[in-house]
């Protein structure tokens, strides 16, 4: 609760009691418009807890919001690095940005989970041969003749770099 609404509740809290007092001494009159002023001290101090609660939520939300933005921009940052990779039957993966290395080198990230802001890497399918599934989705990736020929040949190539 900010500095000023606990000064206003606090005055109303402080102002009740004295015209409590003050009813008490009234003419029929002064009795009516003082337990007028009470009560509206009374709604006005149920508002402002009203308020209270209202902000304090809308503070949980920006909180929420910010993290929210946070974990997007992070998202955003990281989505550049990688770019999509098809195979030759068609099936398009996600794959880290590498010029040096053949796409069949690299992970394989899930483009349906990559679309839905997640990075679900594929692993092979231990009861289908040539095959990968995504852990997250249950995605199948086949790889066909075509890309399993590359597969290996990627494979079996040695990096210039390493010997």
């Amino acid at each position: 609760m900010n500095h000023t609404m606990q000064k206003l509740l606090a005055s109303i809290r402080d102002s009740i009691g004295p015209l409590r007092e003050l009813q008490k001494n009234a003419d029929p009159d002064e009795k009516l418009i003082l337990a007028d002023v009470v009560d509206r001290l009374f709604t006005a101090r149920e508002l402002l807890g009203d308020i209270q609660a209202q902000m304090a939520d809308l503070s949980s939300q920006n909180e929420k919001l910010k993290q929210t933005t946070a974990q997007r921009d992070q998202w955003i940052s990281q989505k550049a690095n990688f770019e999509p990779f098809r195979f030759f039957a068609g099936g398009t993966v996600m794959v880290e940005k590498d010029d040096r290395r053949s796409p069949y080198c690299r992970d394989w990230y899930c483009k349906h989970c990559f679309d839905n802001e997640r990075r679900s890497q594929l692993q092979p399918d231990p009861r289908r041969h040539w095959e990968f599934v995504c852990p997250s989705c249950k995605t199948p990736i086949a790889l066909y003749p075509r890309d399993q020929e590359a597969y290996n040949e990627a494979h079996n190539q040695r990096d210039p770099a390493t010997g």
